[in-house]
């Protein structure tokens, strides 16, 4: 939450009055986003936590319950990107950006699911990309890692429905916040 596409979605959805637990790396970034909303009405309350790393992300679910209580909507974001060009590929770029955009993601829902499973309920809206349908030249794996948190969140719409969990897919374009 702490740039782009999380941070105007944080302000808005604050203003709005949702009582939000923001993640993200950079603590200082967050600590800022919160310092610019405090006036909204809203309960803010911010996580210092990668969501490459398995523990954080259930340390960040247990922390936001603790301050705001039972977590009703995942906002799943966590995305980065970078040039993957075939022609000088960079392994250690792709393995970055399939782990934050598919594993983190991943991690996120598995952190939220035995509370959504418990409550028999719950709401997951994976950010994906317009990328996820066609490939965007020069950005090869961002491309492949939209592809397949398209399909993750899919294949995990059919099976949680009976849980009366929600899963929402979001395949925006090129954006400016």
């Amino acid at each position: 939450a702490s740039t782009g596409l999380g941070k105007e979605l944080a302000r808005q959805l604050a203003r709005k009055g949702y009582d939000l637990t923001l993640v993200a790396r950079r603590k200082k970034l967050l600590s800022e986003l919160k310092k610019e909303m405090k006036d909204s009405g809203a309960s803010i309350h911010i996580v210092q936590a990668d969501v490459t790393n398995w523990d954080a992300m259930q340390g960040a679910v247990a922390s936001a319950e603790l301050a705001i209580g039972p977590i009703d909507v995942l906002v799943g974001n966590a995305g980065i990107s970078g040039p993957t060009r075939a022609t000088k590929f960079d392994v250690a770029v792709a393995r970055d950006i399939m782990e934050v955009n598919v594993l983190g993601l991943m991690h996120s829902v598995a952190a939220v699911m035995p509370g959504f499973l418990k409550r028999k309920s719950g709401h997951i809206v994976g950010i994906s990309s317009l990328s996820s349908y066609i490939g965007l030249p020069g950005f090869s794996a961002y491309s492949a890692s939209k592809a397949a948190v398209s399909n993750y969140l899919d294949a995990i719409r059919f099976e949680l429905k009976p849980h009366k969990v929600t899963v929402t897919k979001v395949c925006p374009g090129f954006i400016r916040t």
